[in-house]
């Protein structure tokens, strides 16, 4: 297998970028939670809630079926 150097320098890059914009988000999320020990694991969970919420409600309002709404969860649709 054939690994450009460049293509490991962005790829490290990126990784740093990412955990970094993270801490800066974990620290917002904390403030305003008022909670210093919500983790990364809290932070994930409670965006992917906003998520799965927000896509209940557009099926919600479609609702033809109560199908609509248990299939949110599914890998393939």
């Amino acid at each position: 297998m054939n690994v450009k150097k460049e293509a490991v320098h962005n790829a490290a890059n990126l990784a740093f970028f990412m955990v970094n914009v993270l801490h800066i988000l974990l620290e917002k999320f904390r403030a305003n939670n008022d909670n210093r020990k919500c983790g990364i694991r809290d932070f994930i969970s409670h965006h992917w809630g906003i998520k799965y919420f927000n896509e209940t409600l557009k099926l919600l309002l479609k609702l033809k079926s109560i199908e609509n709404v248990t299939s949110i969860g599914f890998i393939h649709v």
